[in-house]
């Protein structure tokens, strides 16, 4: 007998969250930087014919030129034009308040390096002075070497070579390839000369497998050789000890030139481990003369490929302009964050005719097609006014409580003992605003200062406590311990043991561990490393 299965159905209530296209879009306008925002307006003037930018002029029926509909200044639906900045004053107001477009105007006459006009082809400057940011052209490594490598290398087989090696040049402008060989790993004493051996080797068996290109491992060293006679010094080279070598050999001979070889080609391992008084003995030389060799080799640049790699470049563009007058905070948003970005008149009139025609008349298919299509442009362009503003005022409400609770730093000119601990929970709670909120606002935005350009980032820290109950941001601590090491006899340098025990006596009890992860995070290497004759 088949058995018999009951189905039933139930209702049931839950609560679950969405967000709205709008906010998705605010989101995202938060989390973008002042050059990838300015790139998305830009877009989106181009792609909505119903945005258009404020500095550009409509005409009316008339034939009468009209920005836009801003009649009415509270009218704010049809314009991002917002709020420029605020005032943080003194302690004693406990306020802030906000400054005007016209009373600041976007501080354009002290940054004009900043400053953007969408300018649309044909307006005429009307005797007014327009500034432009330069553009920069930024060339790759790769591209570099390439365009190097053409005038070098004619042969055809040669020329595939030398693009295959410079293809697997990494940013830092190291030649290296993945070995894959079971027995490397087991070969803790490998010497360099064979690494790159194997290494020319792997580029031949990668040529004749992917290229079906079959040459000798003297054809790849030769052609290897003249991809690292190419510029900037160093590049190509296939270890640390190469890299150095290359360069010194792109410089004048000398008697200091030449010991410093010696020592890189035939001591390499006293060299990195600071055995000074060895390299000495073998070499016939004093103590002094070991020193100045170190400085020599020192000078030279262990990543050759990093200043010319376009991954490695960054151009910042403030995206707040803080400024103290009388013991007033000044923070303004930076002037290419503010595109006066306007939804188009002839628009709207176009929406309000269609919609009387279509209740007057039977409406057709046409019609309606062309009325949704109209809407849809109207309602993107209002979606994207509101979300610049909503940008606008979150940033200068995160900005100006960073402000307020750093109020010290900026007043001191940049003194970093007078930052307070503060963590994005803080900030999150005090301009009541979820904690992600706040962290996208801080993530890759900067202040531009009278005294330096510094990331949001920075003024976050952990809190330490004194031995007297006192909490001061670990930032302080780091710029102590900065201190102890500059002043340290680099003879006897101070061990990470030495340092805590400095740090206890000035009333910081921390863990050495604590003062390893400091050091690391400041990139200062440990004392064995510091150490100088």
């Amino acid at each position: 007998m088949a058995q018999r299965t009951s189905l039933s159905t139930s209702l049931s209530q839950k609560q679950t969250t969405r967000i709205s296209p709008i906010q998705i879009q605010v989101v995202k306008m938060i989390q973008a930087s002042t050059l990838e925002f300015e790139e998305k307006v830009k877009q989106q003037i181009e792609e909505n014919p119903a945005l258009v930018d404020g500095s550009t002029m409509e005409m009316d029926e008339d034939g009468n030129e009209d920005f836009g509909r801003t009649a009415n200044p509270d009218f704010d639906d049809y314009t991002s034009q917002g709020l420029a900045g605020r005032v943080i004053g003194g302690e004693d107001e406990g306020s802030s308040r906000e400054i005007s477009i016209e009373e600041t105007s976007y501080a354009k006459d002290d940054y004009d390096d900043y400053s953007y006009d969408y300018k649309s082809k044909g307006e005429e400057d009307n005797g007014v002075e327009r500034y432009e940011a330069p553009v920069i052209q930024r060339v790759s490594l790769h591209d570099s070497l390439t365009e190097q490598m053409e005038s070098q290398i004619y042969d055809e087989i040669d020329h595939k070579i030398a693009t295959y090696i410079i293809g697997t040049i990494d940013y830092d402008g190291y030649f290296k390839r993945d070995l894959s060989d079971p027995e490397r790993d087991a070969e803790k004493e490998l010497k360099f000369a064979e690494t790159r051996k194997r290494t020319l080797q792997s580029v031949r068996d990668q040529l004749g497998f992917k290229e079906a290109l079959y040459v000798s491992q003297e054809d790849v060293e030769r052609v290897l050789k003249i991809i690292q006679s190419l510029d900037p010094p160093g590049v190509g080279a296939r270890d640390l000890q190469e890299c150095l070598l290359l360069q010194i050999r792109r410089k004048e001979s000398t008697s200091l030139s030449r010991i410093a070889t010696n020592i890189l080609e035939s001591h390499y391992e006293d060299f990195m481990n600071r055995h000074y008084n060895k390299l000495g003995d073998r070499l016939g030389i004093t103590l002094d003369k070991v020193n100045e060799i170190y400085d020599f080799i020192g000078k030279l640049n262990p990543k050759p490929g990093e200043s010319e790699s376009e991954s490695k470049m960054m151009y910042i563009v403030p995206d707040f302009i803080l400024t103290v007058e009388n013991e007033e905070i000044i923070i303004q948003l930076n002037r290419r964050n503010m595109p006066e970005v306007r939804v188009s008149k002839r628009y709207l009139k176009m929406v309000d005719d269609l919609e009387a025609e279509t209740s007057k008349e039977k409406k057709s298919e046409r019609k309606q097609q062309e009325l949704n299509g109209l809407k849809t442009y109207v309602e993107d362009a209002r979606s994207l006014v509101s979300a610049i503003k909503q940008r606008q005022t979150t940033l200068l409400n995160t900005m100006s409580c960073i402000a307020r609770r750093q109020r010290d730093f900026f007043l001191s000119q940049g003194d970093e003992t007078t930052i307070l601990p503060m963590i994005l929970q803080d900030v999150a709670q005090e301009i009541e605003m979820d904690i992600s909120t706040v962290s996208r606002v801080t993530n890759s935005k900067y202040v531009q200062t009278d005294f330096g350009i510094f990331p949001l980032r920075f003024f976050f820290s952990e809190a330490i406590e004194t031995e007297n109950g006192k909490l001061v941001s670990n930032t302080v601590v780091k710029s102590l311990l900065e201190d102890l090491i500059s002043e340290e006899d680099k003879h006897s340098p101070l061990s990470d043991d030495d340092i805590t025990n400095r740090l206890h006596e000035k009333g910081f009890h921390i863990a050495r561990r604590t003062v390893a992860k400091y050091r690391e995070s400041m990139n200062i290497p440990v004392a064995r490393l510091r150490k100088r004759l």
